[in-house]
């Protein structure tokens, strides 16, 4: 098995082979009632990730030239704010608590906060005029407020929707121009409530047009409320250590496929490391790059796809309700620049121990210790297990792990 990058020179000979897959998962998953654990891709989304010049897909190709497996990773996603990440941490109370404690003052923190708002405000009402004469997003003239509010009443207003994408990448653009990106992201879900109403009124001067701004407040706020997470049961991890995550820092793991005849062999836990490996290397070698932020949204009922991430480290999750309803769990890990090379090698050493794949760059302790703890879990999961076909799993997983741990260290003495 190889591992390649998808790229604009290769994508002809592969691109259909992966849309074919994603097709082939989404059809087995229908037949066995599992809806909404994964979704297909097209050619069209493929050529973004390939020419966005920031995006990766990774491929597992087979002895035949055939793509065995493919995984997509996004980075520096202008949508972040209010999409897959920093949405479940900077709503938060305890991130405004944050926000407010980096301020000398109580006084100048309102007032920044007050100035803040109502620039957002007055960007959103020019964004909110150009949606509004948009043909195609506004095909039948609506007024925005009416517009927005027919797509959230509809269930369209999702994390793909045209007009909500609009208005965030707009937003970003505008801040992006004024190098104010850092305001951005610290001031993203603060509404009319955050904000002192003294302050506010007194920037409300000169030629703008109150009721105006009345007007677009209240769509604002509409806009706004729609993108709140909802948790299906609250988070009980440390919020306080992802309060750093930015549109720039974050990469999502969005999708992970293997062919099923790969299923049970590891490839999409050896693929994912492949491209873990191949982002990450390229993002720390940026001397400006000293943390990271992984990410990835998990149907609750796909456990396959839960162990997976927790095998590549991302153990802290949280529950939530999205897409119409399905639930899902979005998994977290912080990767500093000075740990990320041990992040990688714990990965290759799992690798290397549950499936043998390679090799890692690890001395013969460190390879002993992980054997003998994998050992001790198969052992705890041997005991509690009911039927005769996982007792006996189990009892083959401690065997082949002896049996490791003996030509290991006979090759390793020799």
């Amino acid at each position: 098995m190889k591992f390649i990058e998808l790229t604009t020179q290769n994508f002809d000979e592969y691109a259909k082979q992966i849309v074919d897959l994603c097709d082939q998962a989404v059809a087995i998953n229908e037949q066995n009632n599992k809806n909404g654990q994964f979704y297909t891709s097209t050619l069209p989304e493929l050529q973004g990730y390939v020419t966005s010049g920031k995006d990766l897909v990774v491929m597992a190709i087979d002895d035949n030239n055939k793509v065995a497996g493919a995984a997509y990773i996004n980075s520096k996603v202008k949508q972040n704010t209010y999409s897959d990440f920093t949405k479940y941490f900077h709503y938060s109370s305890a991130y405004k608590n944050a926000v407010a404690l980096s301020f000398p003052d109580k006084e100048k923190y309102e007032t920044f906060i007050a100035k803040a708002y109502l620039e957002k405000i007055l960007i959103f009402t020019e964004i909110a005029k150009e949606i509004e004469s948009n043909s195609t997003l506004n095909p039948h003239s609506l007024s925005f407020i009416d517009l927005l509010h027919n797509q959230i009443n509809n269930n369209e207003f999702q994390e793909n929707n045209p007009i909500r994408r609009y208005i965030t990448d707009r937003l970003y653009e505008e801040y992006e121009k004024t190098k104010e990106v850092d305001t951005y992201t610290k001031t993203a879900f603060y509404s009319l409530s955050d904000i002192d109403k003294e302050k506010f009124q007194t920037l409300i001067q000169g030629d703008l047009d109150k009721e105006k701004l009345k007007e677009s407040i209240c769509a604002y706020e509409v806009f706004l409320f729609a993108q709140k997470p909802v948790f299906i049961t609250e988070p009980t991890i440390d919020m306080s250590q992802y309060f750093n995550a930015n549109m720039n820092n974050s990469m999502e793991i969005n999708t992970y496929i293997v062919a099923p005849e790969y299923q049970s062999k590891g490839l999409a836990k050896t693929l994912l490391y492949e491209t873990l490996r191949k982002c990450m290397n390229k993002y720390f070698s940026n001397p400006e790059n000293n943390e990271l932020y992984l990410n990835t949204t998990i149907h609750n009922e796909n456990t396959h796809s839960q162990r997976t991430a927790n095998l590549i480290g991302l153990k802290d999750y949280i529950y939530i309700e999205r897409t119409k309803g399905i639930n899902r769990r979005v998994y977290f890990k912080r990767i500093t620049k000075e740990k990320y090379p041990q992040y990688l090698q714990n990965i290759a050493l799992d690798l290397f121990i549950q499936y043998n794949t390679g090799h890692p760059n690890a001395d013969w302790l460190t390879i002993k210790k992980r054997i003998e703890l994998q050992t001790a879990e198969y052992a705890q999961r041997l005991s509690l297990a009911k039927s005769i076909r996982d007792k006996e799993y189990y009892k083959n997983k401690m065997e082949e792990l002896k049996n490791k741990l003996n030509t290991e260290e006979i090759q390793w003495r020799r």
